[in-house]
Formats: structure tokens, C-alpha cells, sequence
């Protein structure tokens, strides 16, 4: 009975230290790849990302505070766009996505603004970028989480813990028993995907995109006066 409680217990220890090694091989692999031109998606203010572009922030959304927006911006010869993403519980003000694509592929058909910084050698700090071969990709990210036909996706799910907590802190209650909330942050849950499409085995489009949501506790504090 002992020998199989404790066979049991092993069974247990191995299989959480293999999810905490999964769980931090997703954050190594997705924070090596989820940035581009210094810009860091979940972490850049989308305004860093105009002014770089050499372009006026622009000041609403496209898409009237619901939905993920998005800005494209292309070279000269109108061959490559990247295009940015925001709009993650309704902020937009931050980077949460990125896409590097051949125009002959991107489906969006919106204007883009030209830009100097566009060129299809931009690439992610772990050197995913256009044209290379899905075997390259592979080497890069592992297998991918699906495969549908030419479009094959990462998925990558991770907790980022703060050295220090957060605070933020509001009155709330009716008008006459006003309180204050206080909420903790800990943390971050990210959703990380990388999306590739390919032709003939070439990279041609490559999506990469971070929703995170925080890890937080909220308590009120009553006056008692």
C-alpha cells in the first residue's frame, strides 16, 4: 500500500514539473519571437510605434472601441506590409499584435501608410521572417499546435509573475456609502499565437499576437466612520 501511494506521489511531481517546463518553454520560445524593430507586443505604447514609423499617431481606433484594430504600414514598392495590432479589452493605446506579410498575400485590402522602415528583412529577435522554409520555422518554435493546409499555428499559454505587485485603487458604492476598492496585481496570464501562412513552402505572411489578462484580487475597504 505505502509502495503505491508513494509511486502515485512520483507519478504527481513528474507530471506538474513537466507542465511548470512546458509552461517555461512557451514564455522562452514566445518572448523570442514576439517582438520586431524593438517593439515588444503587450508591453510597447502604440504612439513608440507611429512616431518609429515616421507617422502621426492616430488618435481613435478604427473600429470604435470593441474590436482589435489595425495599421499597416508598407514599402516603397508596395511588396511587404507590416501591420500593427491593438484593441485588448478595449486598450488601445498599447502594441498586442504584429503581422509581416507579401502584399501579394495579405488580405487586407485597407490603405496603408508608406514608410521607410518596411522591408521584408525585418525579422523577430528569434529570426523568424519572410521566405524562409516551414522546416526553418520549425527549428525555430517546434511543431506547430495545428496545421490547416498552407496556414500552420502556435499556441502558447504562460503566467507572468511581477517581482512586485501593482496597486490601483477607485471609490465605489452608491453616492451616499462610498468605498474604496483596492486591487492587487500579481501577474499576467498570456495568451500568446504565431500564425504562419505559406506558399510553395515559403513563409509569406507571419501574424504574431499576445491577449494577456491580469492576475489580480480585488478588497474593499469600508470606512467605518
Amino acid at each position: 500500500m505505502y509502495k503505491t501511494i508513494y509511486s502515485l506521489f512520483l507519478i504527481l511531481i513528474v507530471a506538474q514539473s513537466t507542465k511548470v517546463l512546458a509552461e517555461t518553454d512557451a514564455r522562452i520560445i514566445f518572448e523570442e519571437n514576439n517582438s520586431i524593430l524593438d517593439f515588444t507586443v503587450a508591453s510597447t505604447g502604440l504612439s513608440e510605434v507611429f512616431k518609429f514609423m515616421g507617422h502621426p499617431a492616430i488618435e481613435n481606433p478604427e473600429n470604435g472601441g470593441h474590436d482589435f484594430a489595425n495599421y499597416c504600414f508598407r514599402d516603397e514598392n508596395e511588396t511587404t506590409k507590416v501591420t500593427f495590432i491593438t484593441g485588448v479589452i478595449h486598450d488601445y493605446s498599447t502594441l498586442y499584435g504584429f503581422r509581416i506579410s507579401d502584399s501579394k498575400y495579405d488580405k487586407n485590402a485597407r490603405e496603408c501608410y508608406l514608410s521607410d522602415k518596411v522591408n521584408n528583412r525585418i525579422r523577430t529577435k528569434g529570426g523568424l521572417s519572410l521566405y524562409v522554409s516551414r522546416s526553418a520555422i520549425e527549428k525555430i518554435l517546434g511543431g506547430p499546435s495545428k496545421n490547416e493546409g498552407d496556414v500552420s499555428i502556435w499556441k502558447y499559454e504562460f503566467k507572468e509573475v511581477y517581482k512586485s505587485p501593482k496597486y490601483k485603487s477607485w471609490q465605489a458604492g452608491p453616492t451616499n456609502k462610498k468605498y474604496t476598492q483596492k486591487m492587487t496585481i500579481v501577474g499576467e496570464y498570456h495568451s500568446g499565437q504565431i500564425t504562419a501562412v505559406f506558399d510553395l513552402n515559403r513563409l509569406v505572411s507571419l501574424e504574431v499576437i499576445d491577449t494577456p489578462e491580469a492576475d489580480f484580487s480585488i478588497q474593499n475597504l469600508y470606512d467605518d466612520n
